[in-house]
């Protein structure tokens, strides 16, 4: 049975954000400075794994002096450190299905509450970015269907494949 790094490195190799044709920066935590930054060099390996580490399930991950972690702790869209500078800036996003159905307890209210406040904050903050790709797609999925990333990794590329083809990358 081979181990997350080995899968890693078979998706990654040795590739680097500069190898990339489309610039990419990622938004992560630094837990040694206490804020969010930007993450445009280095391995993609890295890069990666600090985007989904989730302190009390996957650990930090160490980059540069830096304690890295998923800003989505954070905020779900951190788009903070983007500037006219970063333009174009392409954001996609994974949209979930709200179910419309009525809370019976306190905690489902402020469950319901938080998941409207969080989509109302993510719509203000796109305004921001010059391209949208919502991967429709993916509501088909639930948050923590990990069995499925096979799967899930397919319909996420395969729809940004066909929005990258309406998106003037010159």
């Amino acid at each position: 049975m081979e181990d997350c790094r080995t899968a890693d490195y078979q998706t990654f190799g040795d590739k680097t954000f500069s190898n990339l044709k489309i610039p990419l920066a990622i938004s992560v935590i630094d837990l040694k400075r206490g804020k969010s930054v930007l993450l445009e060099k280095g391995t993609l390996h890295d890069g990666m794994k600090a985007s989904i580490a989730f302190p009390g399930i996957l650990p930090p991950v160490s980059v540069e002096n830096m304690e890295l972690i998923s800003s989505t702790i954070y905020c779900e869209l951190p788009l903070d450190n983007i500037t006219k500078k970063d333009s174009p800036v392409l954001t996609i996003d994974l949209p979930s299905t709200y179910s419309g159905s009525s809370p019976h307890t306190l905690l489902e209210v402020m469950s319901s509450v938080d998941d409207i406040s969080n989509r109302a904050i993510t719509e203000k903050l796109l305004t921001k970015t010059d391209y949208l790709f919502r991967l429709e797609g993916m509501k088909k999925f639930r948050w923590g269907d990990y069995h499925q990333i096979p799967q899930i990794l397919t319909q996420a590329r395969n729809e940004t494949d066909r929005l990258l083809k309406t998106v003037p990358l010159t």
